[in-house]
C-alpha cells in the first residue's frame, strides 16, 4: 500500500498540463527537435509515462511528430519534433 500513499501525494495527471509543459520545453530552449531523453531529464522516474502518454496526445493532436533514430550502439532514440505550438 505504501505505493498507493505516494500516488495520492503526487500531482493528479492532466494530460493538458503535461503537453503543455512538453511545448513550452521546445519555446524555452528555442529547439525545432528534442529527444525525449533530453526532456525528461532531471524528471522524477514516475513522470515520464506520463510525459510519453502525452507526447502521443501531442501527436494525434498534430503539435508534434514523433520519430526515432538509431545510434551506433543499436539503441533507439525517441525524437520529438514540434509541428505547432497552438
Amino acid at each position: 500500500m505504501p505505493g498507493l500513499l505516494k500516488n495520492s501525494e503526487r500531482e493528479p495527471f492532466e494530460v493538458h498540463v503535461y503537453g503543455n509543459r512538453i511545448i513550452k520545453y521546445f519555446t524555452d530552449n528555442n529547439k525545432n527537435m528534442i529527444s525525449f531523453a533530453e526532456f525528461c531529464d532531471g524528471k522524477e522516474h514516475w513522470e515520464t509515462c506520463r510525459y510519453f502518454f502525452a507526447c502521443l496526445h501531442l501527436a494525434a493532436s498534430d503539435k508534434v511528430g514523433i520519430s526515432t533514430i538509431k545510434k551506433a550502439d543499436g539503441s533507439d532514440v525517441l525524437l520529438l519534433t514540434l509541428l505547432s505550438k497552438d
